[in-house]
């Protein structure tokens, strides 16, 4: 049987580079909060489409494909050093990944979803959190995040900290936010602040 179709509510899951944004979205997973990985829908619009590639080359200003996908690497350097590639990128590829996340939104609630989760860095800075109805902003202290952000990525401390300058404050985010979740490293304290939020949407029933 078809279950009841409602209109569905979009939250925002954002934060730092670093900061655990992923790993509280896992957490709402476990919890059956549907949650979209916009980075991960990025990913799979460059792989498909050698078109897109070329395009993402001619602004970088050189070849990125690497047997046939994209160097992530390269373009991430490539953005951290030139603020021009990092905005030409995003106007190109901002759009696609928005048109894909309210497809998949619009399957969900076909389904009979009622709530979905959007995860992403950018929220904020592209202006996409305003079509939203919440936002979570997953913050971390900035020295857990440096280590962290060394440790995952193989980079150098002087990469990571270029990685975290180029991105917009805790406080310009935390601005914009519905929900603050503060990352200390303890896994039971945020596992109990991301529960709260998702009781909290229980009860205004959203799930």
């Amino acid at each position: 049987m078809k279950k009841e179709r409602h209109k569905i509510h979009k939250i925002g899951l954002t934060g730092g580079i670093a900061a655990g944004k992923s790993f509280a979205a896992e957490i709402l997973r476990r919890e059956g909060i549907a949650v979209i990985d916009m980075d991960a829908l990025g990913k799979e619009i460059t792989d498909e489409s050698p078109t897109i590639i070329r395009e993402i080359s001619k602004i970088v200003g050189k070849n990125v494909a690497d047997g046939g996908r994209l160097d992530r690497q390269g373009v991430r350097e490539a953005i951290f050093a030139d603020a021009r590639i990092k905005r030409d990128l995003e106007n190109l590829l901002h759009p696609m990944i928005r048109r894909e996340f309210e497809d998949r939104c619009d399957e969900l609630e076909e389904e009979g979803k009622r709530l979905v989760v959007c995860e992403a860095a950018l929220l904020v800075e592209s202006g996409h959190y305003k079509t939203l109805e919440g936002l979570i902003v997953v913050t971390a202290p900035l020295q857990m995040r440096k280590e962290r952000l060394i440790k995952r990525d193989g980079i150098s401390e002087k990469l990571a900290n270029q990685m975290i300058e180029a991105q917009i404050s805790d406080e310009e985010r935390l601005a914009h936010a519905t929900y603050h979740v503060r990352n200390d490293g303890d896994t039971t304290h945020l596992y109990e602040q991301i529960k709260t939020i998702v009781d909290s949407w229980r009860e205004a029933d959203w799930l």
